[in-house]
């Protein structure tokens, strides 16, 4: 596992806040999304149904928090 990896239901809520409030990520639905997935380990089906939110989206985003979190 790289070092700052993001790894489901692992990452501190406080973490992931400022990983947001880094990001270009704006949506409050994908922010939900990544919130219940990273910190909570809700899935990534779950969380694309519950926030109807598209996967590739969701993939997309969440490859972006995974870079700033490895820079």
């Amino acid at each position: 596992i790289r070092r700052g990896a993001l790894i489901p239901a692992k990452v501190n809520e406080e973490h992931f806040w400022l990983l947001i409030g880094i990001s270009s990520i704006h949506s409050e639905k994908i922010i939900q999304a990544l919130r219940d997935y990273l910190v909570f380990g809700v899935s990534r089906k779950d969380v694309c149904e519950r926030y109807e939110v598209n996967n590739g989206y969701f993939s997309t985003s969440l490859n972006r928090l995974s870079r700033i979190s490895q820079a």
